[in-house]
């Protein structure tokens, strides 16, 4: 998300590098506070101010880069080094469809958007039914994971890591990541939108939303440490962040939009019978994964079979996923046309 902020900001910055090429008019005068400092060390107002606004900018960049890894330095070597496994695995989803979705996302609200103050009712609805489109599309992503990563959250730190990381809590906070993936499934495509069409003053409140809310986190994860150690705690503390960063951007989006321009709930979230699709795969899965479980007992990691169970819950979850993607390609034809002919470059 920081990547997105540093976009944003870009869109401010033709503005910053032109004040670098001289003194302000005596019309555009500075600041005191600012023409002090400028006269105190020899430079120009315009300068003295640009350089601040960048050395804001690399600031904020730091805190929501970094301020969660500093709260974990803290923390034990077991409980960081299950977290970090989990955290490595999970994040696949997020680097191979939830950030290439995000980018174009971003670019593609930049160039509707435009330079325009205020778009127009018609640039307003056709941005509004993109994002739709995109929420939709990274959430049936999101509940995909949701319906077979809790079910195979064991076999794969299993065979991806070793028997020493799926003997200890790392399956059952990785399950929990999954929930994890609908939180950035919607801040992700939520915060492009906004800082994409946001105004400067709008970008600064959503920056200042997004630090406040890195450095609440840091201090969740610090006090959770004082309490009981544990990853579980460490993945619900991420998803309560990232869903309030959601909640607002949310906020900012209804904020700029009137309500007969926003579409209907609707559009937003995955038509009921691919909930239901997606709902009875994870319960199919979860039966074979109790299936699984009983039948090798307590002592199941030094059971020779383990592997060959494995495989065969491994080749069950893939039959029930191809049978998951067949029904959500007809079921979401209409959303899959969308996303088409909505990212489709359009002739001038």
């Amino acid at each position: 998300m920081a990547a997105f902020y540093l976009a944003a900001a870009g869109r401010r910055r033709p503005a910053l590098l032109a004040a670098l090429r001289g003194p302000a008019a005596p019309s555009e005068g500075a600041p005191r506070s600012v023409a002090t400092l400028a006269r105190a060390f020899g430079a120009s107002p315009a300068v003295l101010a640009a350089s601040a606004a960048f050395g804001w900018q690399a600031v904020q960049k730091m805190l929501l880069q970094d301020a969660g890894r500093f709260a974990l330095s803290g923390y034990s070597a077991r409980v960081a080094g299950v977290y970090g496994e989990v955290q490595n695995l999970g994040s696949l989803v997020v680097r191979i469809v939830f950030w290439p979705i995000e980018s174009a996302a971003f670019r593609t609200f930049s160039r509707l958007r435009g330079d325009a103050s205020a778009p127009t009712a018609r640039e307003s609805e056709h941005l509004l039914r993109l994002l739709s489109v995109l929420t939709r599309l990274v959430l049936l992503v999101a509940l995909l994971a949701c319906a077979f990563g809790p079910s195979y959250a064991f076999s794969a730190i299993h065979v991806l890591l070793s028997a020493t990381w799926s003997s200890t809590e790392a399956p059952l906070v990785l399950s929990a990541y999954c929930a994890y993936l609908l939180c950035l499934a919607v801040n992700g495509v939520t915060e492009a939108y906004v800082h994409a069409t946001a105004t400067a003053r709008q970008l600064a409140l959503s920056n200042a939303f997004m630090v406040a809310a890195t450095l609440a986190h840091a201090a969740t994860l610090l006090l959770a440490r004082r309490t009981a150690e544990s990853c579980l705690l460490l993945v619900v503390a991420d998803c309560a962040n990232m869903a309030l960063r959601a909640a607002f951007a949310v906020w900012c989006i209804l904020r700029q939009h009137p309500p007969e321009e926003r579409p209907g709930w609707g559009a937003w979230l995955p038509s009921a019978r691919s909930l239901l699709l997606l709902a009875a795969c994870a319960g199919a899965t979860q039966a074979s994964n109790r299936v699984m479980v009983r039948a090798l007992g307590p002592d199941a990691l030094a059971l020779p079979r383990l592997p060959r169970a494995m495989a065969v819950h491994v080749a069950f979850g893939g039959a029930i996923a191809c049978v998951a993607l067949l029904g959500l390609h007809r079921l979401e034809a209409a959303l899959m046309r969308d996303v088409r002919a909505l990212l489709r470059p359009k002739a001038d």
